[in-house]
């Protein structure tokens, strides 16, 4: 089964999280954690990594907590997985990955790329605001027949 990372999955579910709150409003790191049902050491290393990647901020002392680091439609999907992560690839022989050395005779290579090609549109084109403002979710997210444009290519 293909599967996304738990890390990976905490990090959005915190990332949309804090897009649903006010702009630049703080958000206590327990609030959090208790709001999305993540372990607190767990979000603290997945909010650690998203806080490097700029796309929290974060702030210490009794007031302290995380926030977005600019607005929610200005960050992907993918910037979270990809922060949280690495860059999305299919299997070793798709474009972004490590390599593999049937990968020039290989059957498969092909099908992944297309299907990684299709998964990072997707990605890239659903902000958090999306994620958070469901009713304006709809209206931006690929459809089908632009995903099968992407897996066709």
């Amino acid at each position: 089964m293909l599967q996304i990372p738990r890390r990976v999955e905490y990090a959005l579910r915190a990332s949309v999280y804090l897009a649903q709150q006010c702009p630049m409003e703080v958000i206590p790191f327990r609030e959090i954690a208790a709001s999305i049902d993540v372990p607190g050491e767990f979000l603290s290393k997945v909010l650690r990594q998203l806080a490097n990647a700029g796309i929290v901020n974060s702030l210490r002392g009794a007031n302290g907590g995380y926030h977005l680091a600019r607005p929610a439609t200005e960050i992907s999907f993918l910037d979270v997985v990809e922060a949280s992560d690495s860059p999305v690839a299919i299997n070793d022989c798709s474009e972004k990955g490590v390599g593999c050395f049937r990968s020039t005779e290989c059957a498969l290579k092909d099908v992944f790329n297309r299907a990684e090609a299709a998964m990072v549109e997707v990605f890239a084109n659903t902000s958090l605001s999306d994620l958070a403002h469901p009713a304006s979710r709809l209206a931006t997210w690929a459809s089908p027949q632009s995903i099968l444009a992407v897996a066709e290519t």
